[in-house]
């Protein structure tokens, strides 16, 4: 009777463990399943986001096509002074399809990038501006830009000029040796003063340059096929450019001989410290031909000779008053 009670009481106090098998299958199926489950959700996940992703890269693939008609556009009127003219119902001699439908984006793609585009030119008798609406296709997708386009002139600018230097018909200097941009090589047989490029040297040409000093202030934007001289510190309020400062990687020995952004022309050594209302004055400008004559700057301002153009042409004396109302008298 004693050993029976000590036996119970020894299964009260210390019960023998029972078998947990079966929780831990439960346990290791269970991550098992969330194993397999979240990689699922995520690749759910990143396939509904996939169309998205397209749709932004095609959004993004269709402006640069559109943007790329407008460079189209403009290679052709760069090329042709009067393509302004041509549209989808007058189509231009190269028969350019663009303007009926839409034609690749030149170069490798793989989104198929297209454009095409139309001119408006209702207003360009009165203002001179062509609208072009380009619109650019990639897959599905289309955007569109607008833009207006303008000749840039002589009146776009307060201080234009072709070489800064005085005419040699005034200073009685040789035209052949004072002919020349700072950036070109003189083959005059005398040579320029920047190292062989530019106007033969005063000293034995007569060839005067232009010199900006600390009392010349501009209040206008300026350009200039030619470098700009300094000699001061003058002061420029205005957008600055020239084609001088076009990039130094375009250099060509014994051709071409360009500053780069930033830089004037300073043969005398002279101190300077001019104020530019832009950063990185002067910057690169394009060349702008000049007209050969005066018939032809009479094509751009007369209206009698070219009724594209809204200007006047004032024979015999004639006063002109600038008003402080930006009009003139």
């Amino acid at each position: 009777m004693t050993k029976k009670l000590r036996t119970i009481r020894r299964h009260l106090l210390a019960p023998e463990p029972r078998d947990e098998a079966g929780i831990a299958m439960v346990i290791a199926i269970t991550l098992v399943l969330l194993m397999s489950l979240i990689p699922l959700a995520v690749w759910a996940q990143t396939v509904e986001q996939l169309p998205l992703a397209r749709h932004d890269q095609d959004h993004e693939a269709a402006l640069a096509a559109a943007e790329a008609g407008v460079d189209d556009y403009l290679n052709h009127l760069a090329q042709n002074n009067n393509y302004w003219q041509y549209s989808s119902t007058n189509l231009p001699p190269d028969n350019n399809k663009a303007f009926t439908q839409f034609v690749p984006v030149s170069g490798g793609s793989n989104n198929n990038e297209s454009f095409r585009y139309n001119v408006t030119t209702t207003q360009t008798p009165a203002t001179g501006i062509v609208y072009l609406t380009s619109t650019g296709l990639s897959r599905n997708v289309m955007r569109t830009v607008r833009v207006g386009l303008r000749r840039q002139g002589f009146l776009d600018f307060l201080w234009l000029t072709d070489y800064e230097i005085m005419d040699p018909a005034l200073t009685g200097a040789n035209v052949s040796k004072c002919k020349f941009h700072v950036w070109e090589w003189n083959t005059s047989g005398t040579p320029g003063f920047f190292n062989g490029y530019g106007p033969s040297d005063p000293s034995s040409s007569g060839c005067v340059a232009v010199f900006w000093n600390t009392q010349a202030v501009l209040n206008g934007p300026v350009h200039s096929n030619d470098a700009l001289y300094m000699c001061g510190n003058p002061t420029f309020n205005g957008n600055t450019d020239t084609y001088y400062n076009t990039p130094t990687s375009k250099n060509l020995a014994n051709s071409t001989q360009f500053g780069g952004p930033k830089a004037v022309a300073n043969p005398l050594n002279c101190t300077n410290n001019p104020t530019f209302a832009r950063n990185n004055d002067p910057a690169s400008g394009s060349l702008l031909a000049f007209p050969p004559a005066n018939t032809s700057i009479r094509q751009q301002a007369d209206y009698q000779a070219n009724s594209t153009v809204t200007g006047c042409l004032y024979t015999g004396p004639t006063t002109i008053t600038l008003n402080s109302n930006s009009t003139m008298s």
